[in-house]
């Protein structure tokens, strides 16, 4: 949670309308904190530490803007706040993750949580006309999540199991029973799974358990 607090932080501006923002550690530019997006060989002048002080009657002070702050910066303060601050007592936050300023949970969650990247292979089984029983079937193998003899001895159900679906006398895994099983003998895998006849209800139970 106190990651979590700390990456959404750095998404509220507090829009400086009374100018009392510190210059240096408060997101009023829509940068961030200022003392951290400037170089580390930047000279940071903490003798002036509130942003009106780099204001004269409201508007910017261009001289000492552009003695401060790097070139970048000094057009984002302009392009975000224009040519003056608005004269009032209190701050305005807003959250620039959304456009209307307003927070969601939704577009915190979209910041806050580690998106992997979409695996093409998974989008396929969830495709417009393939029936649901089959997606969530191939799902099940893609995820192994079938208790086969691969995944039985993965969890130290058992040590060995030799497939039965063929006469092949090799260890039961998901390569094989998908990819080397002959034709002739495909109809018992899938019914087996079908019927359950891989698992007792003891070994149902402890891999419901560990799943």
């Amino acid at each position: 949670m106190l990651q979590a607090r700390d990456v959404i932080d750095q998404e509220i501006w507090w829009e400086p309308r009374c100018g009392r923002s510190s210059l240096w550690y408060d997101i009023w530019s829509q940068l961030g904190a200022l003392y951290y997006v400037l170089p580390i060989n930047h000279n940071l002048d903490e003798n002036i530490e509130e942003v009106n002080q780099i204001t004269i009657n409201g508007r910017w002070n261009f001289t000492l803007l552009k003695k401060l702050f790097t070139e970048e910066v000094c057009k984002k303060i302009l392009k975000v706040l224009g040519n003056y601050l608005v004269a009032e007592d209190k701050y305005v936050t807003w959250w620039m993750p959304n456009a209307k300023g307003r927070f969601t949970v939704r577009s915190s969650w979209e910041i806050v949580r580690h998106r992997k990247e979409p695996q093409e292979g998974i989008m396929n089984i969830w495709e417009k006309g393939i029936p649901l029983k089959v997606s969530f079937m191939m799902w099940r193998v893609w995820m192994q999540r079938i208790p086969i003899g691969e995944v039985l001895v993965k969890f130290r159900i058992t040590d060995s199991v030799i497939c039965y679906c063929c006469d092949q006398n090799v260890q039961e895994s998901f390569t094989h029973l998908f990819s080397h099983v002959p034709v002739q003998y495909q109809h018992s895998l899938f019914g087996s799974f079908g019927r359950g006849e891989t698992l007792s209800s003891m070994e149902v139970r402890c891999l419901n358990s560990l799943w």
